[in-house]
Parts: structure tokens; C-alpha cells; sequence
């Protein structure tokens, strides 16, 4: 191998005493310009030299002089000028590439200097509870999304300013329960005659609901039968439907939630009427019918209202889920009867409107 080498030694040429002597043939096949702008590419272009010509160490013609980094960047060259100060913490990542940059311009020891960042305070966690919010904060929070005139989004932009955070707890804002399906638990200040069939009574008992509890509309028909809206009725009659072509009867599960969402921003109603629907019940062998089922399947709505909708509508499973999940010990059975309905890997969270879990504890020995 030392035989080798030496022989391979042999053949090399000097390394010419100026970078301008060197063959453009030779140049072609360099990693890096020379003379040398960026030291930090030294390793590489040393490399290529060795294997054209021999030499100890590079002489200081192969070098091109740098001048001083300045301590102020607005003195820097106009070619990267615009790279510095930093004054978002998210282009902290791109240091190194810039830093790079600067090496062909300009020559400096250790770190860059403190003028090159101009960073914002760092910001801080944002508290599990609104409690632990500092005062410029503290007194916005929980929030009633239903009353308040910001959107999440000014919430987080305006929360952002202080804290960093990837969602907010949700208890920062005021966690309404469902209405009860049992006229008997819900709590209102004034009286009402259920089921309510006076249009007036019915508006103020969603004025006096919407206080305290969630809902969607149309409210259960044993809580309300009269239009409360400014919609009006769905026609029996699918042919009156002027807006856009029905195709009836439905068919498919899937077609039944395209119509429902499509008509209930146009019109009141609980459900589709009957003579409007022929989804035939699955009469085929287990295996069959097992698979007919994954493919009636429909994909999840994007809200309860639509979900709950569906559930209305199908008189299979009509009254046998109950949402949004209320109580932990249902959340298991209720995905599992979702699952035979709906396609979804994951349950969206307005599915579910739990207590929050009490505090652990390890008092495990009497």
C-alpha cells in the first residue's frame, strides 16, 4: 500500500505559487472558486487539490482577504444585507445557512454579535386555567363563544401576544351543557307549556335556552313542535322543492345526509318525510351483509348538528345514541355504535361535552 502511494505521489505536480496559474481543466473539477472566499469549504477544496498536486499547506495567495465583520449590520454588504438583524425567533433555524453566507464576505471569531439578533422576549407557556392568566388577561376569561363578539382566532392571535401554544384548554371558555331531552330537568326562570306550539313562546324560550344551554335547531318535537324560524316548512310533496332537483326516493344513507344538509339552510324541519325514503334493510347472508355495511358507511359531518340530523332522520337508530357524550363511562358504547354508521378514525371534539376527570390520587392503602 506505502508502494502504491508512493507511486501515486510521483505523479502529482506541484501546486503553482498563484491560484491563476492553475488549468481551467483543473478548476472544473474543484468543489469550490479559488481563490478562497469561505474558509469553512477549506476541507473540501483541499481534497480536491491532493489529488492534482502536492504541497504541505496552501500558500496565502489561495486566500482572498476578508475583511472585518461589522458590528453593525446595516453596514453589511447589499448581498446579504437583508439577512440580519433576526427578529423572529422561527428564522433562528436559518442561522447556520446565513452564517455561511457571511463566511464569503467577511471574517469574525466565535459568535455573531448581539446587534444581529434582535429578538422579542421569549414567550412564556400558556397556563392549564384561566386563573393563572396575568391581569392584562385574567378578567376575559372563560369565554362564552356564543355571546362574545371575537372568533377563535382573535382569542389566539390576541392570547399569542404573550404565551405560546398549540390549543387552548378548554377551560378558557364556558362549557354549556346540552339541553335535556326530558322537558322535567330543563331549568328556566319562566314557565313553558310543553310540548310549546306558540311561535312568540317558542322565541323567547330560545332566548332564555340559549343563556345556559346548547342546542341545535329544530329543537325535539316533544320540547317543540311550531317553527320558531323564519324558514318555512319542508314540503311533503318533494316537487315543490324549487331550489335545486331532488332525486327521490332516497336511496342510500349517504344520499340522505346530502339532501338534510343541503335543504335545512332553506327550510324547518325534524325530519325527511317518509314517502321521500327506500333505504331497504340488509336482508343478505352475515358476510355479505357485513360488508354492504362498511360501504353504506358515511363519512362524519363537520358538526353535531348534521350528525344528529342523520341520527333524526333514520328511524333504525333514531333515539338510541344519545349526543353530545356527556358522561365518561358512555364515551366506549357510543363510539362503538358511531363505528357502525359513520367513517372516521378519529371522533371530532364536538362530539363530546365531558366533565373534566377528577384530580388522581394515591391513597391506594386504607
Amino acid at each position: 500500500m506505502k508502494t502504491v502511494n508512493k507511486a501515486i505521489q510521483t505523479t502529482l505536480l506541484p501546486l503553482p505559487e498563484k491560484p491563476e496559474d492553475i488549468p481551467e481543466e483543473v478548476r472544473e473539477l474543484l468543489s469550490f472558486e479559488i481563490p478562497i472566499k469561505n474558509r469553512n469549504n477549506l476541507r473540501s477544496l483541499l481534497a480536491d487539490l491532493r489529488k492534482v498536486y502536492t504541497f504541505a499547506q496552501l500558500l496565502d495567495e489561495y486566500f482572498t482577504e476578508l475583511e472585518p465583520l461589522p458590528d453593525n449590520p446595516w453596514k453589511l454588504h447589499e448581498e446579504v444585507k437583508g439577512l440580519f438583524p433576526i427578529i423572529d425567533r422561527k428564522d433562528l433555524r436559518k442561522v447556520y445557512g446565513y452564517k455561511q453566507r457571511l463566511a464569503e464576505h467577511y471574517k469574525w471569531e466565535g459568535d455573531l454579535p448581539e446587534s444581529y439578533f434582535r429578538l422579542p422576549e421569549k414567550k412564556i407557556p400558556l397556563p392549564l386555567t384561566p386563573q393563572e392568566l396575568n391581569h392584562k388577561y385574567r378578567a376575559m376569561f372563560s369565554i362564552d363563544l356564543t355571546r362574545s363578539n371575537k372568533t377563535i382566532k382573535e382569542i389566539s392571535d390576541m392570547l399569542r401576544e404573550t404565551y405560546f401554544f398549540k390549543f387552548i384548554p378548554s377551560d378558557f371558555f364556558i362549557q354549556k351543557p346540552r339541553l335535556p331531552r326530558d322537558v322535567k330537568r330543563i331549568i328556566t326562570q319562566s314557565k313553558y307549556n310543553f310540548m310549546i306550539e306558540d311561535k312568540e313562546e317558542a322565541i323567547r324560550f330560545i332566548e332564555e335556552i340559549s343563556v345556559k344551554y346548547n342546542f341545535t335547531i329544530p329543537l325535539p318535537s316533544d320540547i317543540m313542535t311550531i317553527n320558531p324560524t323564519e324558514k318555512p316548512e319542508l314540503p311533503w310533496d318533494p316537487r315543490e322543492v324549487k331550489e335545486f332537483s331532488l332525486t327521490i326516493p332516497i336511496t342510500s344513507t349517504g344520499q340522505l345526509v346530502d339532501i338534510v344538509r343541503n335543504l335545512r339552510p332553506l327550510y324547518y324541519f325534524h325530519r325527511i318525510p317518509e314517502t321521500w325514503i327506500e333505504i331497504k334493510r340488509n336482508q343478505n347472508p352475515p358476510e355479505e351483509a357485513e360488508e354492504n355495511q362498511k360501504e353504506m358507511k358515511i363519512d362524519m359531518p363537520e358538526n353535531l348538528e348534521e350528525v344528529q340530523s342523520y341520527l333524526d332522520n333514520n328511524s333504525i337508530v333514531k333515539n338510541i345514541i344519545s349526543l353530545p357524550i356527556t358522561q365518561h363511562e358512555q364515551v366506549k358504547n357510543t363510539i362503538q355504535k358511531l363505528r357502525k354508521i359513520f367513517s372516521f378514525s378519529k371522533l371530532p371534539q364536538f362530539i363530546f361535552n365531558l366533565l373534566p376527570l377528577p384530580d388522581a390520587t394515591w391513597n391506594i392503602i386504607p
